[in-house]
């Protein structure tokens, strides 16, 4: 169904199985956008939640004046940023006794043994956890969220010009990282 109706079904109607729809459809995105920015599958389930709590509480705000993803992100990336501000380590990497087995920067892999598609993810991911936060999350909108850049603009409340920049500085440093730290 498309998305306006759905937003229409639950502004006429309380519509709780259009919002349904409309969160199986922005679910996955956001949880992968949290995971990415907290490393933390519980947090970023959390934030995910509550973003669509935020989501149905104030939709009667949405003035259509952006994209219903734009403007749902922005809801994401406030309440992720609340959760930096509130000066919580956004990834650990050390716990008591060092680094977790999961967190290490260098991949130790068999040089005959094909690199399978979770370990790259969990490479990238590592690696744009070390980039500052708005490089970060601009890459992440940008490439993982396939949010354009005037999207990502509104969501971070920031002139484009500005994303542009930190799409290519965050480019260079996410290739610096990535080579840094590659899979042997």
């Amino acid at each position: 169904m498309e998305e306006k109706l759905l937003i229409a079904k639950v502004l006429l109607f309380n519509d709780e199985r259009a919002f349904a729809q409309i969160v199986n459809r922005y679910q996955q995105p956001l949880r992968s956008f949290f995971l990415t920015q907290t490393g933390d599958p519980a947090l970023s389930d959390d934030l995910a939640q509550e973003t669509f709590v935020r989501v149905w509480e104030r939709l009667k705000s949405f003035r259509q004046l952006s994209s219903f993803s734009t403007w749902l992100y922005r809801i994401a990336y406030n309440l992720w940023y609340d959760e930096v501000r509130r000066s919580r380590p956004v990834l650990s990497l050390d716990g008591p006794d060092g680094p977790p087995p999961e967190a290490e920067l260098v991949l130790q892999t068999d040089r005959q043994q094909d690199v399978s598609r979770q370990t790259i993810v969990r490479w990238v991911r590592r690696s744009l956890a070390l980039m500052d936060e708005p490089e970060r999350t601009c890459l992440t909108l940008f490439y993982l969220q396939e949010q354009p850049t005037k999207a990502i603009a509104r969501i971070m409340d920031m002139p484009e010009g500005t994303v542009r920049s930190h799409l290519s500085r965050g480019r260079n440093r996410l290739k610096a990282i990535l080579e840094k730290n590659e899979p042997k």
